[in-house]
């Protein structure tokens, strides 16, 4: 975790679009907030004025976030990524579109249940993402679908973490993930495995 928090957090401070790809909401969030601290420690977040949004996540200056919630009024989109501008005191944020420029005010009340940190995502969160460079980390939970998702979302470069004794034991991780397959195939295929 160490290890790749701060390299996300270069990435960021060198201004490259990056997304590390979870198979879990823990895990994700858990790089979420590394990153964070890291990025406060470099400077690029100012952690001043902080208000708090889903499951906790601390909101300041310079925080890459996403809105977790369609708003047509707030004109905010589901998995929609924004940098905080300024925090206010009252829990509103000012957001701006990275690719765009746009700017949004997102109402405390939308930020305490809509907007998190957006450093590394689940599978699921990442599909339909581009990003310069991807991070996937292999867990038990992956499956192929996650691996096939965390190592196809970078433009540039799609890295895949894995914690292991030696490459042998790497491998077999690897092989294990791509031959997990979350699908309901029916009562004919889990009885043919259930025999197997």
């Amino acid at each position: 975790l160490e290890r790749l928090s701060e390299t996300i957090a270069l990435e960021q401070q060198a201004d490259r679009s990056t997304i590390t790809v979870t198979s879990t909401n823990a895990a994700a969030q858990q790089i979420n907030h590394a990153v964070y601290e890291r990025l406060v420690d470099a400077g690029i977040i100012d952690p001043t004025t902080i208000t708090h949004g889903r499951d906790g996540d601390p909101i300041a200056a310079g925080a890459q976030v996403a809105t977790r919630e369609n708003d047509r009024e707030l004109r905010v989109a589901n998995r929609q990524t924004w940098t905080v501008r300024s925090v206010n005191a009252d829990g509103r944020i000012t957001v701006a579109d990275p690719k765009t420029g746009h700017h949004r005010t997102l109402d405390a009340d939308y930020v305490a249940s809509h907007v998190q940190l957006a450093y590394a995502v689940t599978g699921h969160g990442a599909q339909g993402m581009t990003t310069d460079t991807a991070h996937a980390v292999l867990s038990d939970e992956m499956d192929a679908a996650g691996v096939y998702v965390g190592m196809t979302r970078g433009r540039a470069s799609n890295i895949l973490h894995v914690v292991a004794e030696n490459l042998a034991d790497a491998r077999a991780q690897f092989i294990d993930a791509m031959e997990r397959d979350p699908a309901d195939r029916g009562l004919t295929d889990a009885t043919a495995r259930a025999a197997e």
